[in-house]
């Protein structure tokens, strides 16, 4: 039987493996911020089809900053802990370090850019690269 909403449901075929899967009533915190990030991303390309974003608004560098740091945790966090059949240990560690350049990038390319966008002033050791 799968669960959906909270009660059991027959199906049919269904050999029991799938409960695994369909256990919780409520979506966990990570499932609802992956779900937030899909729907930013749908938002966003509609926005820039539509022709009213583009790369240099503040929500676009915000979403930006998002996803790096999301995708840049997420690679660190898996190939890290997650042992992988056929990944040697430096493949992993590639892999880690990647995430981490990704972050890197989103907090000390992007994040300068979107401060002084709003009109924060930064400290003159910070250079901000302008395109």
């Amino acid at each position: 039987m799968l669960t959906f909403s909270g009660g059991k449901v027959p199906v049919e075929g269904a050999t029991g493996a799938e409960d695994i899967f369909y256990t919780s009533d409520r979506m966990k915190a990570y499932h609802i911020y992956f779900f937030f990030l899909k729907f930013l991303l749908i938002i966003q390309t509609v926005l820039i089809l539509m022709q009213k974003e583009n790369p240099n608004q503040i929500s676009y560098i915000a979403a930006d900053i998002l996803f790096k740091l999301s995708l840049g945790i997420f690679l660190m966090v898996f190939f890290t802990f997650k042992h992988i059949e056929g990944l040697d240990y430096y493949d992993r560690f590639i892999a880690s370090f990647a995430g981490m350049l990704l972050a890197f990038d989103a907090v000390y390319v992007s994040l300068p850019i979107l401060l002084k966008k709003m009109g924060i002033k930064l400290p003159s050791w910070v250079v901000v690269q302008t395109a």
